[in-house]
C-alpha cells in the first residue's frame, strides 16, 4: 500500500513568544503561532491576506531565540485532535503542526540565526530530492 505525504513548508512571523511546556523529565512541548501573508486577486484588486497556524516541537533547544516578531521556516507534518465537547457533547477538532526542523530566518543584527534539525541544504531542496518521480 502506498504511503500518503503529508509534509508542510512554512515560512512566516512569529505571533507570540513560544512556550516551553516540560511533559515528563525528558521530554518537553514548545509551543507557537506564526502568521503567514499572501496576496490574493479578488475583482480588479490584489489583497494581502494572511492566515494564522499553530506549531508544536518536542524538545525543543532554540526555543529561547522564538520570539514574536522572528521570521522562521519551518517543516512540520500536520496534526488533528479530535476530542467531545464536554459541555455540548460535539464533537470537535483541531488541525496543527508538528514542526520536523525549525530555522530561523533573521536576527536583532539582521543575519540568519539558529536553526534546529535542519541540513545544510534548505528544507525544500531536501524535500525535492526525495520526491520518488
Amino acid at each position: 500500500m502506498a504511503r500518503d505525504i503529508t509534509k508542510t513548508f512554512l515560512v512566516g512571523r512569529l505571533t507570540r513568544d513560544a512556550e516551553l511546556t516540560p511533559i515528563t523529565e525528558k521530554f518537553s512541548i514548545t509551543k507557537f503561532s506564526i502568521a503567514c501573508n499572501y496576496v490574493k486577486k479578488i475583482g480588479d484588486e490584489w489583497v494581502e491576506q494572511v492566515s494564522y497556524f499553530d506549531i508544536e516541537h518536542i524538545n525543543s533547544r532554540i526555543t529561547q531565540y522564538l520570539e514574536k516578531g522572528k521570521r522562521v521556516a519551518i517543516e512540520a507534518t500536520p496534526r488533528q485532535d479530535r476530542w467531545e465537547d464536554k459541555e455540548t457533547r460535539k464533537a470537535r477538532s483541531k488541525v496543527y503542526f508538528l514542526a520536523d526542523n525549525i530555522e530561523l530566518l533573521d536576527s536583532k543584527n539582521g543575519n540568519v540565526g539558529v536553526s534546529e534539525n535542519v541540513q545544510t541544504d534548505s528544507a525544500l531542496a531536501s524535500f525535492n530530492d526525495n520526491i520518488p518521480w
